[in-house]
């Protein structure tokens, strides 16, 4: 018997919850995982159910992103995050929410010190959505989460783990397998979108896009997810039901260094107009492994 620790979310991933446990028995849970990726860095299947992209986050020490928080609650993130950050959008959350002024504060809780009398504004609103996004994913658990992470560490420090250069996603691929990234179904669903380029230029770009990720292994796409939505696993629905869609946008190539980027609150991998799936492959290899768990806005 007893309560749960964890709750499995909205992608079928397992994440902390709070329970009338003491601590020391999220600092023991925390253990266990950590043995159970050891066993796994030897070949051995790990979990039998994955842990969330949230959770597998602070194992690694990356940041919690506003693209975390539109997977767990899409109209918090709608509402909080995505209005705030649009034209005008502190003003209108001030008007909405009925208050006097925004501040580095919620639900009493100051998410800096004397966060109650630091105002938000267009020069600090990007660390205020930073700050938001941590507090709405962790403020309930903050404590469990601190007894869980301390335990794991015991085992496996943070700094091993970030020497062995591991990513949330590879972390969650090594600890609970891969999930199967179907390349048709994310073709089918994907929106190609052409920028400073013709149509036809981009729809090649694209089938050179998709080709590559057909030869690739589950790893690679997985990686390759997470860069581009901040998500190693789609939601249960898959890609058909991704919000926003997956975008593919292809810009000129002005310049044979540049990388993909990805715009992770859009779903939106930006893709310069390479002249062969080769060079797409080296070019989001090295950019996905990058920027892991990367976040921006545009």
């Amino acid at each position: 018997g007893g309560e749960p620790m964890f709750r499995e979310q909205a992608d079928k991933a397992l994440m902390l919850v709070p329970s009338a446990r003491p601590l020391p028995v999220y600092h023991a849970l925390g253990r266990l995982i950590a043995v159970a990726l050891v066993h796994a860095s030897y070949g051995d299947a790990a979990l039998p159910l994955p842990l969330n992209d949230c959770l597998l986050k602070y194992i690694v020490g990356q940041p919690i992103t506003a693209a975390d928080v539109r997977r767990r609650d899409p109209m918090y993130y709608r509402h909080r995050i995505d209005a705030l950050l649009r034209p005008g959008g502190i003003e209108q959350t001030v008007a909405a929410l009925m208050v006097d002024r925004l501040v580095f504060e919620e639900d009493g809780v100051e998410l800096v010190a004397g966060g109650a009398s630091v105002p938000v504004t267009p020069s600090n609103v990007q660390e205020y959505v930073r700050l938001l996004s941590e507090e709405y994913v962790c403020g309930a658990v903050r404590s469990e989460l601190a007894a869980f992470l301390a335990g794991f560490h015991d085992v496996v420090p943070q700094s091993l783990l970030q020497d062995c250069g591991l990513t949330f996603a590879t972390l969650g691929a090594l600890l609970s397998g891969v999930p199967e990234l179907d390349v048709v179904a994310w073709r089918r669903f994907a929106v190609v979108r052409a920028a400073g380029v013709p149509q036809d230029v981009a729809d090649a770009v694209a089938e050179r896009l998709w080709a590559t990720l057909e030869g690739w292994p589950e790893e690679e796409r997985s990686v390759l997810l997470a860069f581009v939505t901040g998500c190693s696993r789609l939601p249960a629905v898959g890609f058909e039901r991704l919000d926003p869609p997956f975008a593919v946008e292809v810009v000129p190539c002005v310049d044979a260094g540049r990388l993909p980027t990805a715009h992770t609150c859009f779903n939106c991998l930006t893709l310069p107009a390479y002249a062969s799936s080769a060079v797409i492959s080296d070019k989001l290899t090295i950019a996905a492994h990058e920027g892991a768990g990367g976040f921006a806005l545009r």
